[in-house]
């Protein structure tokens, strides 16, 4: 199906000629195909921008990146130096901009995604298990869309590595969390 001529305000081919010979459709072939060359132009130099824009924002935001890094590493020593002082037995210390300190992570165990082999496998285990041990295996769940719902942190150890995972021992994690509320207020002034 061919393309309906129709005018627009702002045409800058003027006013639409109307088609009288051969010669005036071959024109009209001519100014549709410089149309789409103009048109894929233009999407070309889009694409160009987008492209600068984006490795022009991905160069800041590795630099930023970096400043925060190295700002967190002597933030840490810092206050691992002056722990005793800047605590006072205290988990963390709340500044003007924020806090920070240690907290306490949890022993986790990982598990695999949800519909993952690796999770269908661990599934499989988990079922061997409860139909030849119940105990502990019964009380985990494992739901129709085959993942394990229930928490498995009430197994013990060895029944861990009945099923092939591993328990990550709690720890001490450094933190810093800076006001952002109080950052906008001094930002917006």
């Amino acid at each position: 199906m061919a393309d309906k001529a129709v005018r627009h305000r702002g045409d800058t081919f003027g006013e639409l000629f109307a088609l009288k010979s051969v010669d005036d459709l071959d024109i009209a072939i001519k100014l549709v195909g410089m149309c789409d060359l103009h048109q894929e132009q233009i999407e070309r130099n889009l694409d160009l921008a987008v492209a600068k824009l984006r490795d022009d924002a991905k160069a800041d935001a590795e630099y930023t990146q970096q400043q925060r890094n190295n700002l967190l590493v002597m933030i840490q020593s810092y206050m691992e130096a002056n722990k005793d002082e800047l605590l006072k037995g205290r988990k963390a210390v709340s500044l003007n901009f924020g806090k920070a300190g240690w907290r306490r992570r949890p022993a986790v165990i990982p598990l695999p995604r949800r519909n993952t082999t690796e999770m269908e496998d661990l599934c499989d285990r988990l079922e061997g298990l409860q139909a030849e041990f119940g105990g502990a295996f019964k009380d985990v769940v494992i739901k129709s869309v085959r993942y394990i719902e229930q928490d498995v942190k009430q197994l013990t150890d060895d029944e861990l590595g009945a099923l092939e995972l591993e328990r990550r021992p709690a720890r001490e994690e450094f933190f810093v969390q800076p006001d952002r509320q109080k950052l906008a207020e001094v930002i917006n002034g």
